[in-house]
């Protein structure tokens, strides 16, 4: 697995994207030579009132072909207004899409490579 992570909140975007791949143990991080490649970005990061929202998009991407084998994408919500807000709410999103929405996206692939 490689990562391609935006520069702009490339450090909540890194440790949430290491925190969701920590729990998945079929995965391997590698700087170069991964078959799948996570392409990470914040979508969006704005103050709503007394709160930090955020979206965050990832691109699962079969290497080297660059093929799209899905998109994973959510919105969460962190109290507070600070900059600290907008990092853990980035960084637990993060975190959470791996585990969930990536998650699944990989097993449908590793299956279709089992048959």
């Amino acid at each position: 697995m490689e990562l391609s992570i935006e520069r702009a909140h490339e450090r909540p975007l890194r440790e949430g994207a290491k925190a969701g791949l920590a729990r998945l143990p079929f995965v391997a991080l590698l700087r170069a030579g991964g078959d799948v490649e996570l392409q990470i970005k914040v979508a969006r990061l704005d103050v709503v009132g007394r709160e930090t929202v955020c979206d965050i998009k990832i691109l699962v991407l079969r290497l080297p072909s660059h093929e799209l084998i899905g998109i994973a994408e959510g919105s969460a919500r962190a109290s507070g207004i600070h900059e600290r807000a907008g990092g853990d709410c980035i960084e637990q999103l993060g975190a959470s899409l791996i585990d969930g929405k990536v998650r699944m996206l990989l097993d449908k692939q590793l299956g279709e490579q089992r048959r």
